[in-house]
């Protein structure tokens, strides 16, 4: 025969289970709460050549100080650099990853003031290769500026080309580049239209001399799953929701005939899944559904304990 065991102990070990399903559950809602979408570092990217908007969707040129714009002065116009997961606003006094940052806000500082000549002389001789120099520009109203350092710098140790060998020992930086323009003109950038953005790699040459010059921008989007996946995890993000809620409802109206503990816990553990479903994964609506159950039926147990006792 095997020995009785107390209801002290029973309780116990009871209790103990219960305080650990309760701790697994809010690790899971907890961890529902992140977002594990992979930052951009973590993300296939390809390269690609955006497409020139067609004159039509361009405004006029801005007339007078673009600071004097109320559109413009309530938008964000604060540079954003992030580097080693830290980001922070640098700005002439206050500065952060010297002399990155300083370059961007003397970048972005020209083009709010329309100055084409600054602008060219931030680029190096390489990346005039491919681009023609700026004769003139608009004052641009660019806001939500973010910029991330992906790395450290990398020397150059190759040469493909005879002209290239002048810049080996020079060193190369990658960033990437974020912004928009308010009520675009065109004059700068024809790939955007007003308030829209598309990310930019900039890379930076460091010269013997310590100098940073702008040796080329080129775009990059997030590889997307192809449209019928994406289809499908959207209205599986729609359906799931729904088939929760159906299933709450339909154990409340038969736990509240029947009354009993398991129909309640069940009950209890499609309410709190639902809630998890509206914004988390299947792998922890499951897991949610299956651990408020025990716990439930549990705590249950325990409350008719008690009542009886």
């Amino acid at each position: 025969m095997k020995p009785e065991r107390s209801p002290e102990n029973l309780k116990k070990k009871r209790l103990l289970v219960l305080l650990g399903v309760l701790l697994a559950t809010a690790v899971l809602v907890l961890l529902n709460m992140v977002d594990f979408t992979p930052a951009v570092d973590d993300v296939t990217t390809e390269p690609y050549t955006p497409e020139t908007q067609p004159i039509q969707n361009f405004y006029p040129a801005p007339e007078g100080d673009i600071f004097k714009n109320q559109g413009y002065l309530r938008l964000d116009r604060t540079l954003h650099y992030t580097y080693n997961s830290q980001t922070v606003s640098p700005d002439r006094n206050n500065r952060f990853d010297q002399p990155y940052d300083a370059f961007f806000l003397d970048y972005f500082e020209a083009l709010q003031k329309g100055d084409a000549k600054t602008l060219n002389a931030l680029c190096s001789e390489v990346y005039f290769r491919t681009h023609d120099k700026l004769s003139s520009i608009s004052p641009q109203m660019v806001y939500d500026l973010e910029i991330i350092r992906t790395g450290d710098p990398v020397i150059i140790t190759e040469a493909e080309k005879e002209e290239d060998k002048a810049y080996l020992g020079d060193s190369l930086v990658f960033f990437e580049v974020r912004y928009k323009i308010y009520q675009n003109d065109g004059s700068f950038r024809r790939d955007i239209v007003d308030d829209e953005v598309i990310p930019q790699i900039f890379t930076l040459l460091i010269g013997d001399d310590g100098r940073l010059s702008l040796n080329a921008i080129s775009y990059f989007r997030p590889t997307q799953p192809s449209g019928g996946d994406r289809a499908d995890g959207e209205l599986l993000s729609l359906v799931m929701p729904l088939v929760w809620l159906v299933l709450f409802v339909v154990l409340l109206v038969t736990a509240l005939i029947v009354k009993k503990r398991l129909l309640l816990s069940l009950t209890l553990s499609a309410f709190v899944t639902f809630l998890v479903s509206i914004k988390g994964m299947l792998l922890l609506q499951v897991l949610s559904f299956l651990l408020v159950t025990v716990a439930c039926f549990f705590l249950l147990k325990l409350i008719k304990a008690k009542k009886k006792a």
